[in-house]
């Protein structure tokens, strides 16, 4: 079976790449969040909604928000892939962003930032933390490092404290498009309170290496996580890493600080993945 249909059957792993949205600004950074999205787009024929907000109390001018959107639009149209542009108009961006995504049944965001100092109190940026805390689809939020865009080697660290299972859906959808190596690195010793144990996707083990053997899976020898993480990053020259969060009973979103501390001081890029 193939491993994506395999995943399809398990809700908790898989999201549809259909509807994409990505908030758009000027900068190298908004344009590697776009590029993934015609990727994905590409591969799996998604419609891609390019958004770019003017903050009511801070510009004047649309010209430029216009401008971002038609560029867009018009590359996608040269690799015939669907894209609205849309501009509006917010008191604030990162408002502005997050109305439109609960207010649409938008499948996947994705955006993309410049690295924070290591004892900055922001993760993201004050519009990336907005959005992973307070839009209810999935995100992925790139922290952009490099300035490679096609990946070649994606790390998953796979625990339950620092990722979720549908980071290994995505992880699988990346590496399709890049046609990139994923190496799963089996860190579920290290979970002191089990709910789920990746339980599934483990058990396909020999069923997946048959059917992509660009797929690796290593466990972890050694006592201190990060270190662990660090070092397999770099004997396997990774240049993406992919981590996960969800909301708490609570609903409320919680980042575990090693990832915080992994996100900051990697030297590749990292995406965050919130379900």
């Amino acid at each position: 079976m193939n491993i994506y249909s395999l995943l399809s059957s398990l809700k908790a792993y898989t999201v549809k790449p259909e509807k994409l949205l990505v908030p758009m600004a000027k900068g190298e950074h908004s344009k590697k969040a776009f590029d993934l999205a015609l990727g994905l787009a590409s591969n799996y024929k998604s419609e891609i909604t390019a958004l770019t907000i003017k903050d009511e109390a801070r510009e004047i001018v649309w010209s430029d928000k216009v401008a971002i959107v038609l560029n867009a639009y018009k590359e996608a149209k040269e690799r015939n892939i669907r894209l609205v542009p849309k501009v509006q108009s917010a008191k604030n961006i990162k408002q502005g962003i997050v109305s439109e995504i609960n207010s649409k049944n938008y499948d996947m965001v994705i955006f993309s930032s410049g690295p924070r100092a290591t004892l900055s109190a922001s993760l993201l940026g004050g519009i990336g933390d907005y959005i992973i805390k307070n839009s209810r689809a999935t995100v992925l939020a790139i922290t952009s490092r490099m300035n490679k865009y096609k990946y070649e080697r994606v790390l998953v660290p796979v625990t339950e404290s620092l990722n979720v299972r549908r980071s290994l859906y995505i992880a699988l959808m990346i590496s399709k498009v890049f046609d990139a190596k994923v190496n799963i690195l089996d860190l579920r010793k290290f979970d002191r309170k089990e709910t789920h144990g990746f339980k599934n996707f483990f058990d396909s083990i020999d069923e997946i290496k048959k059917e992509y053997p660009n797929i690796e899976f290593s466990k972890s020898e050694g006592n201190n996580m990060k270190e662990i993480i660090l070092g397999r990053a770099y004997s396997t020259g990774a240049d993406l890493l992919v981590f996960g969060v969800r909301p708490g009973t609570s609903g409320n979103i919680r980042i575990n600080g090693l990832i915080k501390d992994l996100i900051k001081e990697m030297w590749t890029d990292t995406i965050l993945i919130k379900k």
